[in-house]
């Protein structure tokens, strides 16, 4: 969620309120403190954690580019869900089996695909579940924003993580516990700021006034042509 707002806000040119800022802030600091409560790490672990920061920073970095660009995309071709799918996936094949080549891993995945028919199966069972699933994302993104989508995904991972420990019986600490709570006050926090009607300086709902507003026009006739065409034709009748 960082990267999306760091680079929406340098390269996309995003503004974003305080309420989003501090809806980040205590979503990212729970999974954090949620993630370093579990304990100690292995001598192995503490080996493979550079190689593991240095992907993961990078996956970030990617991340944040790709999501800036979707909001310029937005605002400059306005293309549908199915259109950002598409042209997403279609650049995706074509650098993807090109390192695929590069790296060998075509070869080695074609052999054992031919040496084990059955995964063919599950790999077309797994490309047609991810495709339904990038369509909701697209579709997020289309309609809401780069930044909610990311906001969706990742609660969905926190939530499946903590649903695993309950479901496995695993025990959870006190300070794990508190990131759990941080979370969830974020997430409220975020979604009580998306339901919350428009008020003007004096504490006045703008909706419930223009409503009143369009009401009186209408009483007193006071209305041009183009917002009677505007309306269904039952209403006309």
């Amino acid at each position: 969620m960082i990267p999306v707002m760091l680079f929406g806000v340098l390269f996309a040119k995003k503004q974003y309120s305080v309420r989003e800022y501090l809806c980040v802030a205590l979503i990212t600091m729970g999974i954090v403190i949620f993630n370093l409560a579990k304990g100690s790490k292995t001598e192995e672990d503490k080996q493979n954690s550079t190689y593991g920061l240095s992907l993961l920073v990078t996956s970030l970095i990617f991340d944040g580019v790709m999501t800036s660009s979707q909001e310029r995309l937005k605002t400059i071709c306005k293309p549908t869900a199915y259109e950002m799918m598409f042209y997403t996936n279609a650049w995706a094949l074509g650098f993807l089996s090109a390192a695929a080549f590069a790296s060998g891993q075509w070869v080695k995945g074609s052999l054992f695909c031919a040496d084990n028919p059955l995964v063919m199966g599950y790999v077309v069972a797994f490309s047609l579940t991810a495709a339904c699933g990038q369509f909701f994302i697209y579709y997020t993104i289309t309609t809401f924003s780069p930044l909610a989508c990311a906001t969706i995904t990742t609660t969905r991972k926190f939530f499946t993580i903590v649903f695993s420990v309950i479901t496995f019986g695993h025990s959870i600490s006190l300070k794990q516990w508190g990131g759990v709570a941080m979370v969830f006050v974020g997430i409220g926090f975020y979604m009580h700021g998306k339901h919350k009607r428009p008020r003007d300086e004096g504490g006045h709902d703008l909706r419930h006034d223009e409503s009143e507003a369009s009401m009186r026009l209408l009483e007193e006739g006071d209305c041009d042509a183009s917002f009677i065409d505007r309306r269904p034709p039952s209403s006309l009748e």
